[in-house]
């Protein structure tokens, strides 16, 4: 089929129309990988961090309260342990719902010593009502001591995790805005280069006949 005139600068503009999507469509689908990264980030990765300093500080005042009972033997005290208790039981669960993958066996450990702290601290309780406050004690810093220890560990494991996937997609966002940058860039360049080469070249190509008509 013969290319005249108006063929020619139709198949110059459907070029240039094309490499003006696909580099529109790349940066479209970088800018929806970096907000969903972003997104993450936000909604994932920073609450996790929060929840894991929550964490840390109710297992403080879960063993500050501890303490406090096996001096004072007030039953106010005991109510605010349980208390506590349940609100880490609370936020163990909350922090689950919005987690997936590795965060759960952290959820898990931190469950699991949380509910064999309550048993001993309710066997701590029976003990002074049974007026054996010396057991308690011993039990206190024989077992009490050791799972608050290993609790206070794994919330602090947690916010270190926590941490860690902050620090990750924060290089990937970076990483992806510089290949995404430079990726845009390329494909402007080619672009208007390309743009240019045919505009040059079809301009000749119509100029040359109508030099030789004239």
């Amino acid at each position: 089929m013969k290319l005249t005139i108006s063929r020619k600068l139709l198949l110059i503009y459907f070029f240039m129309a094309l490499l003006t999507v696909l580099s529109s469509t790349y940066a479209i689908i970088s800018l929806y990988r970096i907000n969903h990264l972003a997104f993450n980030l936000a909604n994932r990765d920073f609450s996790l961090l929060n929840a894991a300093k929550q964490m840390t500080g109710i297992i403080l005042d879960l063993q500050g309260t501890e303490k406090k009972y096996l001096i004072l033997k007030d039953p106010s005290i005991e109510a605010i342990y349980w208390e506590r208790q349940a609100e880490l039981k609370s936020l163990i669960a909350k922090t689950r719902s919005a987690t997936q993958g590795d965060i759960s066996k952290h959820l898990d450990r931190i469950a699991a010593l949380n509910r064999r702290h309550g048993d001993h601290f309710r066997r701590e309780v029976d003990l002074i009502r049974e007026n054996r406050l010396e057991e308690a004690v011993t039990l206190s810093r024989e077992k009490g001591d050791a799972l608050m220890t290993d609790l206070t560990q794994a919330a602090r494991t947690l916010q270190k995790t926590a941490e860690g996937d902050i620090d990750s997609r924060l290089d990937r966002i970076n990483a992806e805005g510089q290949k995404s940058a430079r990726t845009s860039m390329f494909l402007s360049t080619v672009s208007l280069t390309a743009g240019l080469i045919l505009a040059i070249m079809i301009t000749l190509n119509i100029s040359r006949p109508l030099v030789q008509l004239k």
